[in-house]
């Protein structure tokens, strides 16, 4: 059973700190461990921008963006389940999702660190979304809430550099 808690977050690391809490919990689910080793199979164990790009594609087709109406998490193994799964997700469930998936293939363990990043506006942030660890301080962006491929970085074109928050 997934537990339903009610949380009060006020600050941006604060609720940062509580998404990463689910993610690495979620990651460690023998749910998400099965998801990932099936959509990574093809991949060997160090190819990290294969391991990538089977995590977009599986996440991409498998769940829809919606703006975000309340404030709130998922648990991502609730993206991964045989019934009542759930199809739609905004930027902080995709975010965690992508990441936990990434975490249960071993991409983001150890040294290199999955990095979520926080875009927006006047200082004011909006978005977020994660960059996979590549090696030699190489990370891809992996925003699967835009109709662009994988590794396009809006902070790299149309929203400011709020943070980048290193998930532990």
């Amino acid at each position: 059973p997934i537990e339903v808690e009610a949380v009060e977050v006020t600050t941006l690391k604060d609720r940062l700190d509580l998404l990463a809490k689910i993610t690495r919990q979620a990651a460690l689910s023998m749910p998400l461990r099965q998801k990932a080793a099936g959509i990574t199979s093809a991949c060997s164990n160090d190819d990290k921008s294969c391991i990538a790009q089977s995590v977009f594609n599986f996440v991409k087709s498998s769940v829809s963006f919606r703006e975000e109406y309340t404030e709130q998490f998922f648990d991502p193994r609730l993206y991964v389940r045989v019934t009542d799964r759930l199809t739609v997700a905004d930027c902080d469930d995709f975010t965690s999702l992508i990441s936990s998936l990434l975490l249960a293939s071993g991409v983001g363990i150890g040294e290199d660190k999955i990095i979520w990043r926080v875009t927006g506006q006047n200082d004011i942030a909006a978005h977020v979304y994660p960059l996979a660890p590549m090696g030699r301080d190489n990370y891809l962006a992996m925003d699967a809430t835009l109709n662009q491929p994988l590794g396009y970085d809006v902070s790299q074109h149309d929203q400011q550099l709020i943070m980048d928050y290193v998930l532990n």
